[in-house]
């Protein structure tokens, strides 16, 4: 390598650059970030070392590097797919999320019930709240009261002005 012009603190990185990113596109972890740099070095490599197209061995290289690059950035538009641990580690995470926004919703919520007088709410620490109606500020998160409010809107009575 010294004959090419490449010192060793480059060599080094090199190497460390295609064992990381490849263990990134082979584990299926980090895929897009993986195959984007072996494809960029895969560039590189064509471009800087692989330009005496007179030897067919050069222009065989050349060519061989190209492919691998055209490869690896078509892997990182398409992603690793769902037997990788991206997709594991990103389903896991989803569930996660979804437990804690469940959690949430448990904790700030409360139950609503109308009938032609009011509303009773039974808020979460158990005490009871009657009131004439009820307006909710939820953040758009009541995936589960919007379409019971909509069946009971015509029991609702309007405030009086």
């Amino acid at each position: 390598m010294a004959a090419l012009g490449v010192s060793l603190p480059l060599l080094v990185a090199t190497i460390g650059l295609q064992l990381g990113a490849g263990l990134s596109v082979g584990l299926g972890l980090l895929t897009r970030l993986g195959a984007v740099s072996l494809g960029l070095f895969c560039l590189a490599t064509a471009a800087l070392f692989h330009t005496n197209f007179a030897s067919q061995n050069e222009l065989l290289h050349f060519e061989k590097d190209l492919a691998i690059a055209g490869g690896m950035f078509v892997l990182a538009v398409a992603g690793a797919g769902t037997i990788f641990l991206d997709w594991v580690l990103n389903g896991f995470m989803k569930h996660r999320q979804q437990e804690e926004r469940e959690r949430e919703r448990e904790r700030d919520g409360c139950h609503a019930h109308s009938d032609d007088t009011g509303v009773d709410v039974d808020l979460n620490d158990g005490r009871p709240l009657r009131a004439d109606y009820l307006v909710g500020c939820d953040g758009g998160r009541s995936l589960s009261a919007r379409p019971q409010a909509s069946r009971s809107r015509d029991r609702i009575r309007q405030p009086a002005t």
